[in-house]
């Protein structure tokens, strides 16, 4: 795998709004210096490399070069293929770069703190603090959390494994039928379904009712199949003014215009 550095990644506007972000997730750190820069992660085929590729892919991607030093990347989940992957192999693949397999794309970080000793920089970029340095500081979880979507993105230190796949793992049941709700609640956090409390009671309700323990591949399919984008679960709910009850909900209120007037419909 080689790793090239590109551009920034946000612009001084979003980087205002990120700092602010952390400074309001966590109160008493100081005011950070963050670099933060994409990176592309090359996946090469040995017995095809070829250097004219690289350097093709290096113009498409407007990298500068090698990735330097940093103090973490935050990428896709590892094993996991992004969109942006999906899409950018594709160009690569319709340009001829039959060495390179597949490409991702993420953020180098480089964390410090002002009055810190400016760390050696390597192909120009800028430095920060030594990691010997008393102050240099890594951030706190809360102050981290606001650098990435913890549903689809992954912090970590080296990428190397980046492209690794592992072998399928066996699934797991959750015991709802002993704990209850709880069980719903340990796969709500393990594996990241986003399902709120209502629908974890309603989950561990259904189950006890059919006399059996969900698998997690059920818990991961109910959290998507029932997401709010996919359903409209909420539109269709009791709307209520001024605590009175409305005869349509408002996804009804919002089909209102198709029933009256279904003749003027184009698309509906």
């Amino acid at each position: 795998m080689i790793l090239l550095i590109g551009s920034d990644a946000y612009s001084p506007f979003r980087m205002d709004a990120i700092r602010d972000a952390i400074a309001k997730a966590a109160p008493g750190l100081p005011r950070v210096d963050i670099d933060a820069k994409w990176v592309y992660a090359l996946q090469m085929a040995d017995s095809a490399f070829s250097v004219e590729e690289l350097e093709r892919a290096r113009v498409l991607l407007n990298a500068e070069g090698p990735c330097d030093e940093a103090d973490f990347f935050v990428t896709p989940r590892k094993g996991t293929i992004s969109p942006w992957s999906s899409k950018a192999t594709d160009i690569f693949r319709n340009c001829g770069l039959k060495s390179i397999l597949r490409v991702e794309r993420g953020i180098r970080y480089r964390i410090g703190f002002p009055g810190a000793a400016p760390r050696p920089a390597s192909a120009g970029q800028i430095g920060f603090a030594h990691e010997e340095s008393p102050v240099f500081h890594t951030l706190p979880p809360a102050a981290l959390g606001v650098l990435y979507d913890r549903m689809t993105e992954g912090v970590y230190q080296a990428v190397d494994d980046l492209f690794e796949e592992d072998e399928p793992r066996p699934g797991r049941t959750y015991d709802v039928l002993s704990k209850g709700v709880d069980a719903i609640r340990e796969a709500n956090e393990e594996i990241g379904l986003a399902i709120s409390e209502p629908e974890m009671e309603y989950l561990a309700k259904s189950f006890k009712a059919a006399g059996r323990n969900p698998t997690d591949t059920e818990l991961v399919m109910f959290g998507q199949v029932n997401s709010e984008h996919c359903r409209h679960k909420i539109f269709g709910a009791e709307f209520i003014i001024d605590g009175k009850k409305q005869r349509k909900s408002l996804f009804e209120m919002i089909k209102n215009t198709h029933a009256k007037r279904p003749q003027d419909t184009l698309s509906a």
